[in-house]
């Protein structure tokens, strides 16, 4: 199987709602309390806010393709998007999603990829995001990639306040 990126349009609201909300159901659900996981979908995996993010000029949103069909997605942030604006000079994978029977077949790979060509083309030194410490395999993997931690902040979700490290690489 052959995967391809694709750039997210207007049209494509729905299919990414879908994959969206399938692949943080999928990868956090069962780790967290259902109350607090059912809020945080609500309030932000919402069409109405991915309508928002999509057409924030600062946002870029990427599916990744399997034979044509979509078997996850890549969200990056640029300047006001970034949801740390303390890191001015540098360009943000917020999400890096992938259905789990897609998972291990390089895709991963192939956003980091993507995400440090755009980095490059638009001249941003550093390459980050935050990953919940506790996804060990997401850090084990971003680690094998090149990034590097270096600070931490919370995520809510829902109520409840969870710790991300954040981690880069230079570019």
């Amino acid at each position: 199987m052959k995967a391809v990126l694709r750039k997210v349009g207007g049209a494509d609201l729905d299919q990414l709602h879908q994959i969206v909300v399938d692949t943080f159901v999928l990868s956090f659900a069962h780790l967290n309390d259902p109350e607090d996981f059912k809020m945080y979908v609500s309030q932000n995996l919402s069409k109405s806010q991915l309508y928002k993010e999509l057409n924030n000029v600062d946002s870029l949103f990427y599916f990744v393709l399997l034979d044509e069909v979509v078997a996850g997605y890549l969200k990056l942030n640029r300047r006001t998007a970034q949801t740390e604006q303390y890191l001015t000079n540098a360009l943000e994978i917020e999400r890096i999603y992938i259905l789990p029977q897609c998972q291990g077949l390089g895709i991963g790979k192939l956003m980091i990829n993507k995400a440090k060509e755009i980095a490059i083309e638009e001249q941003y030194p550093i390459l980050w995001l935050g990953v919940w410490e506790e996804n060990k395999a997401a850090i084990r993997f971003y680690k094998r990639e090149g990034f590097y931690a270096f600070d931490k902040h919370t995520f809510l979700l829902g109520s409840d306040v969870q710790t991300d490290l954040m981690m880069k690489m230079d570019i």
